[in-house]
């Protein structure tokens, strides 16, 4: 007997591992289904169901091993977490399934809308919201993303926003190409939703904004074909859809489908039947257009430019603003109408800079001058050592043995000396602040008047207002009532001009030395008095 053991009374037995095979009468080896783990001659033991041993002559159970994907629980062999048993062996659970459990049972389907990131899951936590579909924070269900929403991604995330102005036809967009454009809006290379053209409409999401009919128009963003009117110099022609042109004396400036109006008699406009030399002389020619140095106000109506602005071409085009720290008349028709504000001058860059101390500078189109018996820095003037401002705000020599007195204003801006009160107040146009400005204290100091206001006689009170629609222009300083022009009066003379590079003269320099007044925007005439009460410039009197 082959592989046998003998015990203490001479019988022989076969050893753990083996059987004796009754044909042979030998101690065979149990093959790898089972195992012996006592030497005699019984039969092997199976092993458990889905195991086996690695080679034959498995002498215990533990030489049983499960096959892949199963493992061994109190001794059964089952298959693993994620697996299920379908035709003799575990396989992994498909996805949208899962399986928490060891066993032979077959996998748990998902939720509804709900999906696996991969095959074998293992828990009920691997079942996530399927792409279209996301899970909210009161509600553990997945729920489609709405129309103004997608989701591309499958997971318990939220659903991503459509770009703007764009929406998907249906719920559960699975792809951001599904956000379409609303009506009036179409999509851009960059995938943002913006307005269609003039001139076209688009109805529907889908698609491409569309031209409006021949001889028809539309704002930006038109969403129908209703909103597609009769173009600017076009009426309803009769018929339906139909426009036809202005007959010639009548106008239409905007898109409508109004009928066209007669072009206004009274105001500066080419007549209507001009010749134009514009490209669109069908259309010009129908046409009312204001002249150089007018534009249309909103109502259809033609105005001058305001002060400080220009237009050069015939045409509904807007005014053009001067330059930094220039002004123009109202009406100008040319840059060349611009010209430096007071306090500044036309340096050697064509350029309107700040007074330089020791020079007057009255605005227009002048260079720096000297001011002769003044000191100025940036317009602010007072009189130098030895001179005094008299009543009429002109520097005068004191008295060359006794020199100047209290009683003359010595260097003091803008004042003068009341003759029977012997008081130092503000001489015309001028009244005496009591305010501030950029935190810097104005008070005491002598203050043009305000726009629209004027001041005639010497004194410290306030400036007496125009009376009802009249106006100074937009100037200030203004030092009597005639400077108060009726509405309508404003233009080329309320400002002083010049060309810019033109020097100035000797009588100039003498009248802009002796000028009581002169014309200034707020905004120069602040810096002026910021400077005089930086510098500590005092009042006097007694």
């Amino acid at each position: 007997m082959g592989a046998g053991v003998e015990d203490v009374s001479g019988v022989c037995f076969c050893e753990a591992g083996r059987y004796l095979d009754s044909t042979t009468e030998e101690c065979e080896p149990c093959d790898v289904l089972s195992y012996k783990s006592d030497a005699g001659n019984g039969e092997c033991t199976p092993c458990p169901q889905y195991s086996s041993a690695l080679e034959t002559g498995a002498t215990s159970d533990t030489d049983c091993l499960c096959r892949e994907n199963l493992v061994k629980v109190e001794g059964e062999c089952l298959c693993d977490l994620g697996y299920h048993y379908t035709e003799s062996v575990c396989t992994l659970c498909a996805l949208g399934s899962y399986k928490d459990t060891r066993g032979m049972d077959a996998c748990v389907p998902c939720g509804p809308n709900r999906v696996t990131l991969s095959e074998g899951s293992n828990s009920s936590d691997k079942c996530v919201c399927d792409t279209g579909f996301e899970e909210l924070p009161y509600n553990s269900e997945c729920t489609p993303c709405s129309e103004t929403t997608y989701k591309e991604t499958k997971g318990n995330h939220l659903c991503t926003q459509c770009p703007l102005h764009s929406f998907a036809l249906e719920s559960g967009a699975v792809s951001v190409e599904q956000c379409l454009c609303k009506p009036g809006m179409y999509k851009e290379s960059s995938g943002e939703c913006v307005p269609c053209p003039a001139g076209t409409y688009k109805q529907t999401y889908e698609g491409a904004c569309k031209a409006c009919p021949t001889n028809h128009s539309s704002l930006e963003g038109a969403s129908s074909q209703t909103q597609c009117l009769c173009d600017e110099g076009m009426e309803p022609a009769g018929y339906p859809g139909g426009c036809k042109a202005c007959e010639s004396g009548y106008v239409k400036y905007n898109i409508s489908n109004a009928s066209c109006s007669a072009c206004p008699p009274d105001i500066p406009c080419l007549t209507c039947e001009d010749p134009n030399t514009a490209e669109d002389t069908r259309f010009l020619l129908r046409q009312c257009l204001p002249v150089a140095g007018y534009f249309f106000n909103g109502t259809g109506i033609a105005v001058e430019c305001a002060n400080g602005t220009y237009k050069e071409e015939i045409g509904t085009g807007p005014c053009v603003p001067c330059q930094h720290m220039e002004t123009s008349p109202r009406g100008s028709v040319s840059p060349d109408n611009c010209t430096c504000l007071q306090g500044y001058y036309l340096n050697a860059s064509s350029v309107c800079a700040a007074c330089e101390e020791g020079y007057e500078c009255p605005g227009g189109g002048y260079q720096l001058s000297t001011s002769g018996n003044k000191k100025c820095t940036m317009g602010a003037c007072v009189c130098v050592d030895g001179y005094h401002y008299n009543m009429s705000g002109s520097c005068v020599a004191c008295d060359p043995e006794s020199g100047c007195t209290e009683d003359e204003c010595t260097g003091t801006y803008k004042r003068a000396r009341l003759p029977d009160t012997n008081e130092c107040v503000c001489v015309e146009g001028y009244f005496l602040s009591t305010g501030e400005y950029d935190n810097v204290s104005l008070v005491g100091n002598c203050t043009p008047c305000p726009v629209d206001t004027f001041k005639e006689d010497k004194g410290n009170h306030v400036c007496t207002p125009c009376s009802a629609n009249a106006s100074t222009c937009g100037v200030l300083g203004a030092s009597n009532a005639s400077k108060c022009i009726q509405s309508g009066g404003c233009g080329a003379s309320s400002i002083g001009g010049g060309d810019k590079g033109a020097k100035t003269t000797e009588a100039e320099k003498n009248t802009s030395n002796s000028s009581t007044i002169r014309w200034v925007p707020l905004a120069a005439f602040i810096a002026i008095l910021l400077v005089v009460s930086i510098c500590g410039t005092q009042i006097t009197s007694k």
